[in-house]
């Protein structure tokens, strides 16, 4: 089972790199990774199915890198979590972009936003609870809001940063994204201390 995601979800990068993802049907995928529709259907009920289940692998597998990230500095805890939090989650972003900035823009708009807050909430949770950035007695709504700020703000900027065919240096970029998302989660968590 897990060889056959592994070939689904490589012959499906391979297929962002010549087309749209609208283009890209269960047969011609199937074809691609060297398996039959009947296959694929016993894994997925559909294309976007499957990139919902792409996502959240790769959502878990960035947060399980911010949580080491923690860990290697638990006898030298960073000064600002949320800083260094927001810091190593963009980084983690950086790996995945690197080389694969067509096929990234292509699974980007594939996924509407409310399914990618969907991949992201459970790990960034873990993360904001294993970073003691959760704070105790917040709503459930007020952290799914945050979540979707977050989230938000990066998939934003990420696009604008693709769309401009990556004219703005990527160092840089990255460190202005990760100042503006940093600084809205200090702020909604200062609004919330106040209130409380």
């Amino acid at each position: 089972m897990v060889r056959t995601r592994e070939a689904l979800f490589a012959a499906f990068e391979r297929l962002l790199t010549e087309r749209e993802y609208a283009e890209i049907t269960v047969s011609l995928l199937a074809r691609e990774a060297d398996i039959n529709r009947k296959t694929f259907y016993l894994h997925y009920d559909s294309i976007d199915d499957m990139v919902f289940d792409m996502m959240k692998r790769l959502a878990e597998r960035m947060a399980e890198d911010v949580e080491d990230r923690l860990r290697a500095r638990a006898d030298n805890p960073p000064e600002d979590l949320i800083d260094f939090c927001v810091a190593a989650f963009f980084t983690e972003i950086h790996e995945w972009v690197k080389g694969r900035e067509i096929v990234n823009r292509r699974e980007l708009m594939a996924l509407p936003t409310g399914r990618m807050i969907e991949c992201f909430r459970e790990p960034i949770m873990r993360i904001a609870v294993r970073a003691g950035i959760k704070q105790e007695g917040i709503p459930e709504w007020i952290i799914d809001a945050n979540i979707a700020f977050v989230l938000g703000g990066m998939l934003g900027i990420y696009g604008i940063w693709l769309e401009e065919d990556q004219g703005i240096p990527y160092d840089g970029f990255l460190r202005t994204a990760a100042l503006f998302t940093a600084g809205g989660v200090h702020r909604v968590r200062e609004a919330l201390s106040e209130k409380q």
